[in-house]
């Protein structure tokens, strides 16, 4: 992408979408690490559950937004 004078001081709405879809890669990555730790320490997950299917949705990884009243 070429770099205009504009873009030096505010980023266009790509880059932030790029970044955004970066930070919930890296999210989702700990998340799953988390989750491992949690079960296997024999602690809750539904929690973490329900952030990871949330996670999940928005990279479109699963179609369908998750139903968190049937998570919980």
């Amino acid at each position: 992408m070429a770099i205009r004078d504009i873009d030096f001081f505010a980023p266009s709405d790509v880059e932030i979408l790029v970044r955004c879809k970066q930070f919930v890669e890296k999210e989702l990555q700990t998340k799953y690490k988390l989750l491992a730790y949690l079960e296997s320490n024999g602690k809750p997950t539904k929690y973490t559950k329900i952030n990871i299917r949330r996670m999940e949705y928005a990279l479109g990884i699963i179609d369908k937004y998750p139903n968190i009243k049937e998570m919980l």
